[in-house]
């Protein structure tokens, strides 16, 4: 799974967990102040994954097993405390947007 938080620095991070192991944790360098809301989306194809975060492709990674990606658990929004991020709105596609759709789509 993956999953998006803020963290005491109010920078989002990010990790990855792939067969019960966290194997990736990174610091996406992007502000967030308490409260305030992203808009971020996920590009899923054959195992890689690439999440935008307003305007921006915050993160590229792939997955081994790339079946674990229909999980219904494949991706968590954390407040950075245990509490979960509200969501204003989920859209899914049945087709993959582009790149420049996906950073049209978050863009502030």
């Amino acid at each position: 799974w993956l999953a998006i938080y803020r963290n005491f620095s109010s920078l989002l991070k990010i990790s990855k967990k792939e067969n019960n192991v966290v194997t990736d944790t990174n610091n996406l360098n992007i502000q967030v102040a308490e409260g305030s809301p992203i808009k971020a989306a996920i590009k899923c194809s054959a195992g890689a994954v690439k999440i935008y975060i307003n305007g921006q492709l915050a993160y590229t990674t792939t997955f081994a097993n790339p079946s674990l990606m229909t999980n219904s658990r494949f991706f968590q929004l954390d407040s950075g405390n245990g509490n979960m991020a509200r969501v204003r709105a989920i859209l899914l596609y049945n087709t993959a947007l582009t790149d420049a759709e996906c950073i049209k789509l978050t863009t502030p």
